[in-house]
């Protein structure tokens, strides 16, 4: 059986082989907005004044998340 593309014509001659590629020096990965707000966070953050609550609800249909920051300022 003949592979086809959209076209619906086959193709007359195979493929051509690819020469593999050298590996390329990876890029170094921007952090996302989310882990840019975790960094600077981490400078107001005092674990033995402030803290935080986690509940979730969870049925069929739908999953709740609440989270709750609390933060001492002076």
């Amino acid at each position: 059986m003949e592979k086809r593309g959209r076209g619906g014509k086959s193709s007359p001659s195979p493929a051509p082989q690819l020469q593999p590629t050298p590996p390329q020096p990876r890029k170094e990965r921007r952090p996302s907005m989310f882990e840019r707000e975790a960094i600077a966070s981490r400078w107001i953050w005092d674990v033995a004044w402030d803290s935080w609550v986690a509940v979730k609800h969870e049925t069929e249909t739908y999953v709740a998340l609440a989270l709750v920051f609390a933060l001492y300022c002076e």
